[in-house]
């Protein structure tokens, strides 16, 4: 702990005053000719931003992993034997992934995404590292020269695609946080490049700003996005953009906060290693929300769940069951979001997630509409369980007050798909002052399916009173 306190006391003041302000019109020649120079004229007049460190002093190196090789190659953009003798194969797909924000290439969720790549397909994976080569450089300074920094090695990776012996539209981009708009500067340096995805894009100094300064969805023919901490920026929460910022973006749980996080958003929060000090590390130790996408996305590649998103106004309409007719228009968060490229996004996607792996869940939506006779409600604590032809859910709480003559929606999630449903269980526990309840009908969908209606027209009254029931045509 002494070392970890010691290392953010040198990254906060390197922050405050290791950074040289140039007035506005300078510029920066970096040593690499094909990068070539780095004003601060706008859009990239940021207040406080510095000119970049040179790429000497950044120090981005690219390793190339791919499918039973046996450790790495190094690839360099100015060396072409590099690549010709490498194991690169211009025939298949290639990823490249980027870390953020006091980072490096071997952060542990970068390495297990790549694994999950490499076991899901044959594809050259290469891991970009621009953690620096020495302390207050590349990613591992202060947060306002690392921003500065993601000019210079978003141009590195361009020149590194455009030196690749492959279709730039088979090379696809994943970057976290402030990786996310190095993404974008890669994809204006190398057009054509087929995919973006951005893991929760950074919010200071980039939300919003210009086009050409952060991620959008001009920098590659496909861009999809993700966030998972888009609340309000407080050096301790809102890490992550609410720009929109794609062709689709998904906000899983609302976006702002992530289940399992808690109040403090404490990095020992299930599916966050504590080995990653230097991730979590940079707000004191809250940054939970913030990195709970990798582990989303790197999930999603290998899963047989579709982490479906569903097209709605805001997170409040997607809880109250407006948004789950998908209309054409739902979508996979993560991976297999490239199956989506084709279909025009004109809301943004909603879904909701567990707390730890596996995180994947499927959303039901549960509609229970409470009679209108004479002492219908009842304050017990209502459940449900759904029968399908795929699977069963789990014993769920029903949400709301059950009020005569009124309709409660609970949004119910499964770790299984339950395909074609076929029959419900339905109960209360007897608790409350009134517990007998007249049960008027029950409506379900998910997954974009069709509704399915349930109808009684009954009490339940004391326990065990679980009612079981077919769906209907009207009632």
């Amino acid at each position: 702990m002494a070392k970890a306190a010691i290392y953010l006391a040198i990254v906060a003041f390197a922050t405050v005053t290791a950074i040289k302000i140039e007035p506005r019109g300078s510029s920066v020649c970096d040593p690499d000719p094909k990068l070539g120079c780095y004003s601060n004229d706008p859009p990239f007049d940021r207040f406080l931003i510095p000119l970049p460190q040179s790429s000497t002093d950044i120090g981005t190196k690219f390793r190339l992993f791919v499918r039973g090789g046996v450790g790495y190659d190094y690839l360099d953009y100015n060396s072409p034997s590099s690549i010709s003798s490498s194991w690169f194969n211009g025939n298949k797909d290639t990823k490249i992934i980027c870390h953020g924000f006091l980072n490096d290439g071997d952060t542990k969720w970068m390495h297990n995404m790549k694994d999950a790549f490499l076991a899901n397909d044959d594809v050259n994976v290469i891991i970009v590292d621009w953690g620096g080569d020495e302390l207050l450089t590349g990613s591992q300074t202060g947060y306002l020269t690392a921003t500065a920094n993601t000019r210079v090695v978003g141009d590195q990776i361009g020149e590194l695609i455009k030196a690749l012996p492959t279709q730039r539209s088979r090379v696809h981009i994943v970057g976290h946080s402030l990786g996310a708009h190095i993404a974008g500067y890669a994809g204006v340096r190398a057009s054509g490049t087929g995919r973006i995805s951005g893991l929760d894009p950074a919010d200071p100094n980039f939300q919003g700003q210009a086009n050409a300064v952060k991620l959008d969805k001009s920098d590659a023919l496909f861009v999809d996005v993700i966030h998972t901490d888009a609340d309000t920026f407080t050096l301790a929460d809102g890490l992550g953009t609410s720009d929109r910022s794609g062709h689709i973006d998904f906000w899983p749980n609302g976006g702002k906060s992530q289940p399992g996080c808690g109040l403090l958003k404490h990095a020992t929060t299930k599916g966050i290693d504590l080995s990653e000090a230097k991730e979590i590390q940079p707000r004191g130790g809250i940054g939970c929300d913030h990195n709970r996408v990798p582990a989303l996305y790197t999930e999603s590649i290998t899963s047989t769940c579709d982490f479906l998103g569903y097209p709605c106004a805001n997170y409040d309409d997607f809880k109250n069951g407006k948004c789950m007719s998908c209309g054409g228009k739902c979508a996979s968060m993560g991976y297999k979001a490239g199956l989506y490229k084709n279909i025009n996004f004109a809301q943004q996607l909603y879904l909701n997630t567990n707390s730890g792996s596996k995180y994947c869940t499927n959303s039901y939506m549960v509609k229970v509409k409470t009679g209108d006779v004479s002492y219908a409600g009842t304050g017990a604590d209502v459940y449900i369980r759904i029968y399908g032809s795929a699977g069963i859910s789990h014993d769920t709480k029903l949400s709301g007050d059950f009020e005569r003559n009124d309709e409660d929606v609970t949004i119910i999630n499964s770790d299984t798909y339950l395909g074609n449903i076929y029959r419900i269980a339905i109960w209360h526990d007897d608790s409350g002052l009134l517990s007998g309840w007249y049960l008027q009908s029950v409506v379900v969908q998910g997954g974009g399916s069709s509704s399915y209606l349930f109808c009684y027209r009954g009490w339940l009254e004391d326990s065990p009173n679980t009612k079981y029931l077919t769906p209907v045509s009207s009632c």
